[in-house]
């Protein structure tokens, strides 16, 4: 079993962008379906004009709503601007996202190096928890077992297998 990691950013357009939005979508020939099947946030087709917009930004998300921006022009240069702006916004959130899973894909190389070198078992899947733990303590370290009451930030230690700040 391989675990899938999907990051998403939540993000907020204000109400102008999401009124150019909203068009653009709702006459691109292809993707204006996704207005009322909840692809970007519940009851966008029905929402108000004065309202900006909250959903989470996936990589599908994104390339739909750069696409319909870039396919279509209405020559208005005002309209224009303010499409460039938010293409700007979704371009600049995108390299977010992409960074965050290059930097994944960079932690499931190094694990599978720690495969290479039988730090962990061959059939071992890749998932943070055991990569921070390989990472900072080997895969012999048990946390011992206490029989008095630990304080919040020592279970707090434990949940997540932290070794001891000195």
């Amino acid at each position: 079993m391989e675990l899938i990691y999907n990051v998403a950013l939540e993000v907020e357009i204000n109400s102008g962008e999401s009124s150019l939005l909203h068009k653009y979508i709702s006459l691109h020939p292809e993707h204006r379906k996704h207005i009322a099947s909840g692809q970007f946030a519940e009851y966008y087709n029905d929402r108000e004009d004065a309202e900006g917009l909250q959903f989470t930004l996936t990589k599908e998300v994104l390339d739909i709503c750069v696409a319909v921006l870039e396919d279509q022009e209405f020559g208005d240069p005002v309209e224009n601007e303010d499409k460039k702006r938010l293409i700007d916004k979704f371009y600049s959130w995108s390299k977010i996202i992409y960074n965050e899973e290059d930097h994944l894909e960079e932690l499931k190389m190094e694990y599978d190096c720690f495969k290479l070198k039988n730090i962990v078992s061959e059939d071992d899947y890749f998932n943070l928890k055991r990569y921070l733990s390989v990472k900072t303590y080997g895969t012999d370290f048990i946390p011992p077992l206490s029989t008095v009451n630990r304080s919040v930030f020592e279970k707090i230690r434990k949940y997540f297998s932290l070794r001891r700040i000195n």
